[in-house]
C-alpha cells in the first residue's frame, strides 16, 4: 500500500523508523538533484543530502502540516545549501564535477531553451554532454535565488504557490525571480544554441 506524505509523517511522528525510510527513499533523489545543482558539487552534495535528513528526522515532531511536507522538506533543503555556500565562499566551484548529474539536469532544461524536439536525436548522446556542460556553467552564473527557482520550476515542476511556499515570499517576488534567472540563463546559453543551430 502506498501511503500519502501525510500519513507517512504522522506514522514517522508516532516512533514509526519504517515510514522515514519511506520518505527518504521517495525523496532523496530530488533533494540530491537540488543540492547539486546549487553547489555543483557531487560529493558535497550526497553529503548535504544526509544532512536534509538528519534536520528532518530531528525537526519532524515540530512539523504541523500547515504546508505540504516537500515543500517544507526542500525548503529545509535550500536553506542547508545556502548555509553550506555561505562558507565555501572562497573555494572556487568545479565545472563538471559529475556529467552525469549534469546530465540529468540538462535533460529537463531542453524545453525551457525549446529545443525539446531535439531529444532522441542520434547526436543525443553527444550533445547532451556538451548541453550539460552549458546548463552548469549558467546554473553557476546565478545568484542563488535566481538558481533556486530554476531548480524548483524546470527540474521538479513545482507550482508558483508551491514555490512561494517553498521560499517563503509571495507569487509575485517567485514570477519575478523565475523571469529574471530563465532571462539570464538564456542569454548565458545564447552562445552555445546560436552555435548548435548553426550546426543543424
Amino acid at each position: 500500500m502506498v501511503l500519502k506524505d501525510k500519513d507517512l509523517v504522522a506514522r514517522c511522528q508516532a516512533g514509526d523508523r519504517q515510514a522515514f525510510r519511506q520518505l527518504v527513499e521517495k525523496y532523496q533523489q530530488k533533494v540530491f538533484g537540488i543540492l547539486y545543482g546549487m553547489v555543483r558539487d557531487a560529493e558535497d552534495a550526497r553529503d548535504l543530502t544526509q544532512d536534509v535528513f538528519l534536520r528532518v528526522y530531528g525537526n519532524l515532531s515540530s512539523f504541523r502540516g500547515q504546508s505540504s511536507f516537500y515543500t517544507w522538506l526542500y525548503r529545509i533543503t535550500l536553506n542547508i545549501s545556502y548555509d553550506h555556500l555561505k562558507k565555501a565562499k572562497n573555494r572556487p566551484l568545479t565545472l563538471m564535477e559529475n556529467p552525469v548529474e549534469d546530465a540529468a539536469i540538462s535533460e529537463d532544461a531542453l524545453a525551457m531553451f525549446g529545443q525539446s524536439n531535439f531529444r532522441g536525436s542520434p547526436q543525443w548522446n553527444l550533445d547532451t554532454q556538451e548541453l550539460a556542460h552549458m546548463v552548469g556553467r549558467a546554473l553557476e552564473s546565478l545568484s542563488e535565488a535566481h538558481r533556486a527557482v530554476i531548480l524548483l520550476r524546470e527540474l521538479h515542476g513545482m507550482s508558483y504557490d508551491e514555490m512561494a511556499q517553498t521560499l517563503q515570499c509571495n507569487v509575485g517576488t517567485v514570477m519575478s525571480r523565475l523571469f529574471n534567472a530563465r532571462a539570464a540563463m538564456k542569454k548565458a546559453m545564447e552562445p552555445y544554441l546560436q552555435e548548435k543551430e548553426t550546426r543543424s
